[in-house]
């Protein structure tokens, strides 16, 4: 039996289709899930005993009431793509890049970078390369977040209008 001659066309417009879906679920995430690794940070008294123990500063009444229990996979997502902004900008002394990920205003060029860099007090020679670059840890509540690297480095940020910026790197 002879193929139909526009099934090809078909099938391809529906893999197309369903793909589309697939990223905007992706991207748009959701704010009920949390991301491979996270747990929800509890919000009322546990019933069962708690392995991790890290301590953390009671919120304000009005954090409280603005943070959400968890924070959205877009926020997570977007803070990965500052640090990475930042370290493969750093690489290649990208003022640019340097710039946008530590919230400076543009400059172009590796004197921009440094400068950018030194406004911000971050050394760029002591960041990973991008290929040593690796996540352990991402984390954010309200304004502040905070990535640990595979390198041991601690990295803050904060939000800065709809995107988040880079404010200090602790190794």
């Amino acid at each position: 039996m002879a193929e139909h001659p526009h099934r090809r066309a078909i099938a391809a417009g529906l893999a197309a289709l369903v793909l589309g879906l697939v990223v905007a679920l992706i991207v748009a995430g959701g704010d009920d899930d949390a991301p491979p690794g996270e747990e929800a940070r509890q919000t009322t008294a546990p019933t069962e005993p708690q392995t991790e123990t890290q301590t953390e500063t009671a919120p304000t009444p009005r954090e409280t009431e603005t943070t959400p229990t968890r924070p959205p996979r877009r926020d997570l997502a977007a803070i990965q793509q500052v640090v990475a902004l930042l370290i493969e900008s750093a690489e290649i002394r990208d003022g640019a890049g340097v710039c946008h990920a530590l919230g400076q205003p543009q400059g172009s060029g590796p004197e921009a970078a440094e400068a950018c860099a030194d406004r911000a007090g971050i050394d760029l020679s002591q960041l990973p390369g991008s290929d040593e670059l690796s996540f352990e840890r991402v984390r954010a509540s309200g304004d502040r977040g905070r990535v640990v690297l595979g390198s041991g480095d601690s990295v803050s940020l904060r939000r800065q209008g709809d995107s988040w910026v880079v404010t200090d790197i602790r190794s």
